[in-house]
């Protein structure tokens, strides 16, 4: 280093070329091994520059005092502590702490510009109580008499429900007053490829506060709210980070704006009084009225759930309300796409490529005979609660990998392929084993026939019909090493010889 010399032997590298075996095609760099083979001796000297420059920068106080990459006594542990000390201070102060990692360089973010959206874990401390009280009844019979109840005993009621309806996600919100219908809005989100309908769900609140703040003069003694999806209700609780919860956090800011437009106008002389002395007037947002959500269960006969289910597949169709009449956040920006129905639909279309190369391969046609509803995940809730043992013989008998003649024969283990029992005149197949044997044709007829009538074609494919199955198999006593006990015996207990005890008095 004092000297300032760096060989141009250790700038000077030797790239090998190697292919990867057993590729189809070589024409792409994915099928080959880059080698670079470098003269190590240089990077001695790097280690120690590096070190000089960072016991420079740490003595000269270069570095960000949260500096802990390349910090010498600093670790990933040091980071957590401060981080979680943070957070936990801001609680303490009664404040959101709200955190951004990211993971990109800053050319990166400066190319994506307008293409990357923040939003923050949650808006809102996790003790907060919202200003809406939920009611979900113990069963649909108790939450329909008191959505009933309380629909005729209300002055001011509203319903929202979002409906999955021809593709696409739609939401609708309906007021009552005195029983009537006032008004209603309704709203088309967009596509099920990039709204779920839970977030319908959530939205539809957002377009019930909306209407009742038009009637905010009426609803001073409290209104009723309902929805038919229990999973958004029990959310309004929920201030933890979750899906869609940014479209909550307009549900509460809705609400806290409901109820501060209620105190300002039931304290209205006050008010007026303290504008006039100059004073600043603060409203109250908590506790100026009672808004209360109730679960009203859907398709059992409620008319405003029925109307809300009829407005919400209309929405879903595309059939929105005037903008103007929409809260703002619907209409001044597209909401963002749903984490969850983006990852549906890429499994969908993944499972879909899956099927249609499936067909197309040369082992479809000998599966397909053996299960048609491949690819599916039936056969492994068809073997789920079986042992290994029994798995293994359904397994050999759908695949015809069972050691009957037929199958003995074509991998020369048998001499014949004939049955043993029907004088070499039938080919022993599996087929013939379980139905056409006349040997086992009493044995058939108890455990499978007599059991399952004409469905026993589809003795390996229901899961009802593998016990009788079974059953057949030990009782005919064909496959003595395959053969599954009904009940595993348990082992005696140690048979215990007591021996004579040894008397010194006695002689040998």
């Amino acid at each position: 280093m004092e000297l300032e010399v760096y060989h141009k032997e250790w700038l000077v590298s030797t790239m090998l070329i190697l292919r990867k075996p057993g590729k189809p095609a070589y024409n792409v760099a994915k099928a080959y091994w880059p080698i670079g083979l470098l003269n190590t001796v240089g990077k001695l000297l790097s280690v120690l520059v590096a070190a000089d420059i960072s016991f420079l920068a740490e003595k000269h106080n270069m570095l960000p005092v949260h500096q802990f990459s390349s910090c010498p006594g600093r670790n990933t542990s040091d980071a957590i502590h401060l981080v979680t000390n943070r957070i936990k201070n801001a609680w303490r102060a009664g404040k959101v702490m709200a955190t951004l990692f990211l993971d990109i360089q800053a050319p990166v973010a400066e190319l994506l510009g307008d293409m990357i959206k923040t939003v923050l874990p949650v808006c809102r401390r996790p003790n907060y109580q919202p200003l809406l009280s939920t009611h979900i009844s113990s069963s649909k019979e108790v939450a329909l008499a008191t959505a009933t109840d309380t629909h005729h005993a209300s002055p001011v009621s509203v319903y929202c429900d979002g409906s999955g309806y021809g593709g696409g996600i739609g939401v609708a919100a309906v007021l009552y007053l005195d029983g009537m219908e006032e008004s209603s809005l309704t709203y088309h989100l967009s596509s099920d490829a990039e709204h779920t309908v839970y977030e319908g769900e959530v939205v539809g609140f957002t377009l019930g506060l909306h209407l009742l703040a038009l009637v905010v003069g009426q609803i001073r003694r409290g209104a009723i709210m309902g929805s038919d999806s229990q999973a958004a209700i029990m959310a309004l609780d929920n201030q933890h980070p979750h899906p869609a919860h940014y479209l909550l956090d307009h549900i509460h800011t809705a609400a806290k704006n409901l109820h501060r437009k209620v105190n300002q106008l039931s304290r209205m002389p006050e008010r007026c009084a303290v504008l006039r002395a100059g004073k600043k007037w603060t409203a109250c947002t908590r506790g100026a009225t009672d808004l209360q959500v109730h679960w009203t269960p859907g398709h059992i006969g409620f008319g405003p759930n029925v109307r809300m289910d009829k407005l919400a597949k209309d929405a879903a169709q595309g059939t929105s309300s005037d903008p103007k009449m929409l809260p703002v956040y619907l209409w001044s920006k597209p909401l963002l796409a749903s984490i969850l129905a983006t990852r549906q639909r890429m499994l969908t279309d993944i499972e879909g490529l899956w099927q249609r190369r499936w067909k197309k391969s040369p082992r479809f046609p000998k599966i397909n005979r053996i299960n048609d509803t491949l690819p599916s995940k039936g056969y492994m809730h068809l073997v789920q609660d079986l042992d290994r043992k029994q798995s293994t013989i359904l397994t050999q008998f759908r695949t015809g990998h069972v050691p009957l003649n037929q199958y003995l024969f074509c991998i020369k283990h048998s001499e014949t392929p004939a049955c043993p029992h029907c004088q070499e005149l039938a080919v022993e197949t599996i087929r013939h084993f379980l139905f056409e044997c006349p040997h086992y044709q009493y044995k058939c007829q108890t455990h499978v026939v007599s059991k399952l009538c004409r469905e026993a074609e589809s003795l390996l494919s229901r899961p009802d019909a593998l016990k009788f199955f079974f059953r057949y198999v030990r009782a005919s006593r064909r496959f003595k090493t395959l053969t599954p006990s009904a009940h595993p015996t348990p082992a005696p207990p140690p048979t215990h010889t007591p021996q004579p005890r040894h008397n010194p008095t006695q002689q040998a």
